[in-house]
C-alpha cells in the first residue's frame, strides 16, 4: 500500500503492518494529479485538494494519507487489479475517511448534500459504507457533519439501510439484491466499472478486464457471488420500460413475454430492492431456502427447487422467498416470492416476464421431488 506523508508530501510504500493513515473519498476531476505526475511536482504543483486534504490531516495527528488519484500507479494492470480488490479493505482500515463534496457551496444547506454528484458516484458506495468514521467536507473544507451525525439524511438519499451505516449490521445481514439495490441508482465514468466497485461490498475478489463490457463485467460478478452464497435474491432484479416504448397494447403484452438469461445485465435492474418493503419479502423466519445449493455450469445454473406451471400462460413460476402476513383473525397466509421461468430448451429455462416479480400462493408448491433443471445465465 502506498501513502502520502502528510508533512513531506513523498510516496512511501508499506507491507504489513501498515501505520495508521487518513483516506480521502472524491469524485474525479479533470487534470487529477496521478502516480507518474506526482513524481516530478512540487507541493505548489499539486492539486489544492490534495493540499488541502495533506494539511487536514496533518493537523489531525496523521502522518499518512491515502488518495486514489496518485496512491496507484495506473500503468501497472497488476497493481491497478490489486488497489481495486483491496480498496474496500483499505477504507475500512482508515482511522477516517475525508468525503470531499466539490459541489457543495460554502452557502449551500447541509441538506443540499443529497444533490451532490458523490452520492451518485459507483466508486463512492463502498467509500461511504466500508470506513468506520467518515466526515464530509464542502468545497472551502468546512466540515458539515460525520457519518453518524447525518445518517438520516444519507438514508433517505442512498437508500443504504440505517443498520450499515450506523454498523449495528453487517453486510452479511442484507440479502444480495438488497445491496445491489444500493448501487442501484449509481454510475460509473467506466462501464465495467460498476461491476468492479462492488467487489468489496460482496467479499468478492476477480480479475479486471477493460473492454470486456460493462454487462460481461457484471455477469462474471454475479457468478462468482453463486460460488459464495445460495441466496436466491440474487435473481430478483426486473427491467423497466424505456421512456419510448410503444403504448400499443398487444405490442406491450407481447413483451412480458420476452425471455431473457436469469442473470441481471446491471445493478440498475436491481432498483426495486432499494425500497423498504422489499426486506420484508426476504423475512429469515421462512427462509426455507438454507440449505439450497445451486452451482455454475457450462450448461447454465444447475438448481433443484419446486416450480409450479402456469397452466393458462404456459409459464413456470420459481420461488425466491416467502411473505408472510396476517389476515383477519390472526390467521396466516404465505405466498411466494418468485420469478417466471419459461423453458428454453430441454432441461433449461430462461427468465420470463423480466419487467414483474410475482407471488404466488405457498399451497400451489405442492411438488416434493421436482426434477433437476437448469437456468440458462444469458440469451
Amino acid at each position: 500500500m502506498r501513502l502520502i506523508n502528510t508533512s513531506t508530501l513523498t510516496l512511501k510504500e508499506f507491507l504489513n503492518p501498515v501505520p495508521p493513515y487518513a483516506i480521502l473519498s472524491h469524485t474525479w476531476e479533470e487534470n487529477e494529479t496521478s502516480y507518474a505526475e506526482w513524481q516530478s511536482l512540487s507541493f505548489g504543483g499539486l492539486r489544492q485538494k490534495i493540499r488541502k486534504a495533506c494539511k487536514l490531516a496533518w493537523s489531525e495527528g496523521y502522518q499518512y494519507l491515502w488518495v486514489d488519484t496518485c496512491c496507484i500507479d495506473k500503468s501497472s494492470s497488476a497493481e491497478l487489479t490489486e488497489a481495486i480488490n483491496s480498496m474496500f479493505a483499505w477504507y475500512q482500515r482508515a482511522e477516517v475517511c475525508y468525503a470531499y463534496l466539490s459541489d457543495l457551496g460554502p452557502t449551500d444547506s447541509t441538506e443540499n448534500m443529497a444533490k451532490c454528484r458523490w452520492f451518485g458516484r459507483g466508486w463512492t458506495l463502498q467509500e461511504l459504507i466500508a470506513p468506520g468514521n467518515v466526515k464530509f467536507y464542502d468545497k472551502t473544507w468546512v466540515c458539515r457533519g460525520t457519518k453518524a451525525d447525518l445518517s438520516d439524511l444519507i438514508v433517505r438519499t442512498t437508500k443504504i439501510d440505517a443498520e450499515v451505516l450506523r454498523g449495528t449490521k453487517g453486510l452479511e445481514a442484507f440479502p444480495v439484491a438488497r445491496k445491489m439495490g444500493w448501487a442501484s441508482y449509481r454510475t460509473t465514468t467506466r462501464e465495467e466499472d460498476m461491476a468492479y466497485c462492488l467487489l468489496g461490498i460482496f467479499d468478492i475478489h476477480m480479475p479486471l478486464i477493460y473492454g470486456e463490457g460493462g454487462t460481461r463485467a457484471f455477469i462474471r460478478l454475479q457468478e462468482e457471488i453463486i460460488k459464495q452464497t445460495n441466496d436466491l435474491s440474487i435473481f430478483c432484479w426486473t427491467t423497466q420500460l424505456s421512456s419510448d416504448t410503444t403504448t400499443d397494447p398487444q405490442q406491450q403484452v407481447q413483451s412480458l413475454d420476452e425471455f431473457r438469461g436469469v442473470l441481471a445485465n446491471s445493478p440498475s435492474e436491481f432498483q426495486y430492492t432499494a425500497h423498504q418493503d422489499f426486506v420484508s419479502l426476504f423475512k429469515q423466519r421462512y427462509n426455507i431456502f438454507r440449505t439450497l445449493d445451486f452451482a455454475i455450469t457450462n450448461k447454465g445454473i444447475r438448481i433443484n427447487i419446486k416450480l409450479s406451471q402456469n397452466k393458462e400462460s404456459g409459464l413456470w413460476f420459481m420461488p425466491l422467498s416467502p411473505l408472510t402476513y396476517f389476515t383477519v383473525g390472526q390467521q396466516e397466509k404465505v405466498e411466494m416470492v418468485g420469478i417466471w421461468l419459461k423453458r428454453y430448451f430441454d432441461g433449461v429455462f430462461a427468465r420470463a416476464r423480466t419487467r414483474e416479480i410475482a407471488l404466488v400462493p405457498y399451497s400451489r408448491l405442492t411438488d416434493p421431488h421436482p426434477p433437476r433443471y437448469y437456468l440458462t445465465k444469458v440469451i
